[in-house]
């Protein structure tokens, strides 16, 4: 049986997926296809169906599985993701700064 992931480990799977599809629509102005996201995180499409069924419902993504490129991130899924983004940027830096000491 597997094992369950912690809420930090959901989190970062969310985060993963949330970088994935705003680097895509960043890059090239349109979502990624479940199988682009599969290759972006190193993951199934079952696992990946199954996360994102988990952030629709959460709130995160607007999506309908039956359809191509349907997938849209919610505001609260953008501000989740730009927070992670300071967040990130805010621990580079404190390590940029711990190295030059």
């Amino acid at each position: 049986m597997p094992r369950m992931m912690t809420p930090k480990e959901w989190r970062e799977r969310e985060l993963d997926l949330l970088t994935v599809i705003e680097q895509s629509l960043d890059e090239r102005g349109y979502v990624p296809t479940v199988r682009e996201i599969c290759a972006g995180v190193g993951l199934s499409v079952g696992t990946v169906h199954n996360n994102m069924a988990r952030m629709q419902r959460a709130k995160l993504i607007d999506w309908d599985r039956w359809k191509q490129r349907t997938l849209q991130v919610t505001e609260l899924g953008d501000k989740l993701y730009q927070e992670s983004m300071e967040e990130r940027q805010r621990e580079h830096d404190n390590e940029k700064q711990h190295y030059r000491r």
